[in-house]
């Protein structure tokens, strides 16, 4: 059973309807350990808190299987929770654990959640402002969700649609059928040409209810928060890691 073994106390500026996730599994089959690789001094999972708790949107907390990360921990989120192992399998979805965590909040220290945002580790040059301009657009219409997409350079599988106001999402095929790793969108640029983007991980907001009736991340007019190939880096294999590096060089020269 998955428990609360650290808390912090909150103060009541930080207190909101909104539970901000950062989930952290232990196993990684593509890039061991990348959730514990440090970048100018934090850990990956550091920096996923940092963004999260300077966004001041509500509570923080972390999610995890993994010991020897939470002994690692330099940035102090609200909560920590320790997974139950069930939720620490490798075909359990990330919406999984992050509404076991909500869950867990509910039940153990009765807050009063009706959203959750999930960002992951694995996005470490996203910022509080993404997390920000993310939740504002959600709360334009707080039914349906809102996710994350950066651009990539390959069409796999043509499922979303832009709009021309550069917000709504459409869904052109069928979710059911299609596997995580290739829920990629297109869109038309003045040009004629295509773009294409895919989820990236920074950030994903919904309602806690709403994700309770799915079960699904995807969904029928969600919309999309689109971020540039910098700041939408997914670090998923090692070359990824390297590349977000230089990008971190980049910016401080």
């Amino acid at each position: 059973m998955s428990k609360i073994i650290w808390k912090r106390k909150i103060l009541d500026k930080e207190r909101n309807l909104l539970a901000i996730i950062v989930p952290a599994r232990k196993g990684s089959k593509r890039f061991p350990g990348k959730n514990k690789k440090i970048l100018k001094g934090l850990s990956l999972t550091d920096i996923a808190i940092q963004r999260s708790l300077e966004s001041q949107l509500g509570v923080v907390v972390l999610t995890t299987d993994d010991e020897s990360l939470i002994q690692g921990i330099q940035v102090k989120p609200h909560y920590i929770i320790y997974r139950d192992p069930q939720f620490a399998e490798g075909d359990i979805r990330v919406w999984q654990a992050c509404l076991d965590a909500v869950n867990c909040l509910i039940h153990e220290d009765r807050l009063k959640l009706q959203n959750v945002l999930f960002t992951l580790p694995t996005s470490p040059l996203a910022t509080a402002e993404d997390l920000i301009s993310a939740y504002n657009l959600f709360c334009e219409n707080p039914f349906t969700p809102v996710m994350s997409m950066s651009p990539v350079k390959i069409n796999p599988l043509l499922l979303f649609r832009r709009y021309r106001d550069e917000k709504e999402v459409i869904v052109l095929g069928s979710l059911k059928k299609i596997s995580w790793d290739m829920r990629i969108k297109s869109t038309r640029t003045d040009r004629g040409t295509k773009e294409y983007w895919r989820s990236n991980g920074a950030v994903y907001i919904c309602g806690i209810e709403w994700l309770r009736e799915n079960k699904e991340v995807y969904a029928e007019g969600m919309r999309a928060y689109f971020m540039d190939d910098i700041r939408g880096l997914d670090v998923d294999i090692e070359e990824d890691f390297i590349k977000a590096r230089s990008f971190y060089k980049m910016l401080d020269s």
